[in-house]
């Protein structure tokens, strides 16, 4: 979903592997999006390849670490607490943010948590979108234009 909202925004977009991106040079790219990684290892091998100002766009949440699961380790890797959110026939487990600290709320589930929240550290901005299938064009180029929209991908 994330891929076809970025399109729409009439942005360039390249598609890797996690693996992939350990082993690329990322200076060039302003916006890297993490879509649905439920297991990530290596994360800080990939931002050290990327530009220090490179904006970081979570989708969903990483929960698996090496043998173990839970929305402690999306903390570890994003700096964004999680916690379950209810919602009538969902699918899927759902997730919304607990904002901390110096972490902006950009957008709000109809009941009143955060799905969208950013914040910045040593310069780069981190975003986690907890419930990507809402993710609208809007939203994205928002993001896109505070990347910095040339070459954002």
């Amino acid at each position: 979903h994330t891929g076809s909202v970025v399109k729409e925004c009439g942005v360039p977009i390249d598609f890797y592997r996690l693996k992939d991106l350990q082993e690329m040079e990322l200076s060039r790219y302003k916006l890297i999006v993490f879509l649905n990684t439920f297991r990530m290892e290596g994360l800080d091998e990939v931002l050290e390849k990327t530009a220090p100002d490179c904006h970081i766009l979570f989708n969903y949440a990483p929960g698996i670490l090496g043998d173990s699961f839970g929305l402690a380790n999306t903390e570890k890797l994003t700096g964004f607490r999680l916690a379950e959110h209810k919602e009538e026939n969902a699918c899927y487990p759902l997730r919304a943010i607990e904002p901390k600290g110096e972490q902006t709320v950009l957008e709000r589930l109809p009941d009143g948590k955060a799905r969208l929240a950013q914040w910045q550290k040593a310069g780069r901005t981190y975003i986690l979108d907890a419930v990507p299938r809402d993710m609208t064009p809007e939203t994205m180029q928002k993001l896109l234009e505070n990347a910095g929209k040339d070459g954002a991908q």
